[in-house]
């Protein structure tokens, strides 16, 4: 697994909603109209309302990156972290959850981290 899921890139899409930062290096979307295929950039020309259900595929480059660690910190207000820390505390403490989370159990389990973390934050 290079990529996260479909689910949970449409799941980081919404949350995040704008402030969502584009894959770094390939820049790969999900597309569900089309089995659940990632694509490359330029690679579609549908309507709006097709392209409202494209996702970004993230790596984990991405998902460790300044950043994302930044606009999910900002969205999530992880209730662990005290409102006193900066913004790059906060990022890195993100970082280091989802890195110490890959070292156990690859993409996935910082797949599921990312879904626990904007569960709680509803």
């Amino acid at each position: 697994m290079t990529h996260t899921n479909y689910e949970v890139s449409k799941r980081l899409k919404e949350f995040l909603g704008g402030n969502a930062p584009e894959p770094m290096l390939k820049h790969y979307y999900w597309k569900p109209y089309s089995g659940y295929k990632i694509f490359g950039p330029h690679t579609y020309n549908e309507s709006e309302a097709d392209r409202e259900q494209v996702c970004p595929a993230y790596q984990l480059h991405d998902l460790l990156s300044k950043p994302f660690c930044e606009a999910m910190a900002k969205k999530i207000g992880y209730p662990t972290l005290s409102m006193n820390w900066s913004m790059r505390t906060k990022s890195s403490y993100l970082h280091t959850i989802w890195s110490n989370a890959y070292f156990k159990g690859g993409l996935p389990a910082v797949e599921k981290a990312l879904m626990e973390m904007m569960k709680e934050a509803k």
